[in-house]
């Protein structure tokens, strides 16, 4: 399996309690998909992963828990802390209509419905209303709200994607 193959979908940032409970983020539009998993791979990048059984997954609000079998104490857990949990491309949940992958987009060109190139997508920033993506266009970096709003089409399988910016948002 390549590295290529793998995708993160959550990391591990802290533990929880005493019995070995690390605390889990999701990087997953769909986190109830933790409860499924009997395995997992687990590592600080796809090249470097190991298999661990999971015993545990609790939702707790917003927290989500997992506990690793034959992991039964906190200081056994710390060396789990800021690793991800990567699933292979085809355990990947389709993401909700209007959204894609990032790995999908990523490398995508941009134009405007004029025709206009505007770049190719290099990052996809994450905050908290919406993702920003970040469009290169030489030794030019642009920031774009990826809101419905502004996109009118993302075709991946040709690696095109057609905005409507808002405007002003591109002059200097």
């Amino acid at each position: 399996m390549q590295s290529t193959d793998l995708f993160a979908i959550a990391q591990i940032v802290g533990f929880f309690g005493v019995k070995g409970y690390l605390k889990i983020y999701p990087l997953t539009h769909s986190p109830k998909r933790l409860n499924k998993l009997k395995t997992i791979r687990v590592g600080l990048k796809a090249e470097s992963i190991h298999t661990q059984e999971v015993e545990d997954v609790e939702f707790q609000h917003k927290t989500i828990l997992l506990k690793l079998k034959g992991f039964d104490d906190r200081t056994v857990v710390e060396q789990f802390i800021h690793h991800y949990i990567f699933v292979e491309k085809d355990e990947l949940v389709k993401p909700p209509k209007g959204s894609w992958f990032i790995h999908d987009i990523l490398g995508c060109e941009v134009f405007t419905e004029d025709g206009t190139n505007v770049g190719t997508i290099q990052d996809v920033l994450k905050i908290s209303s919406n993702d920003i993506w970040e469009i290169r266009n030489g030794e030019r970096s642009l920031l774009f709200p990826a809101v419905k709003e502004f996109i009118k089409k993302v075709d991946v399988k040709n690696r095109k994607i057609l905005i409507l910016p808002p405007d002003g948002l591109f002059d200097l």
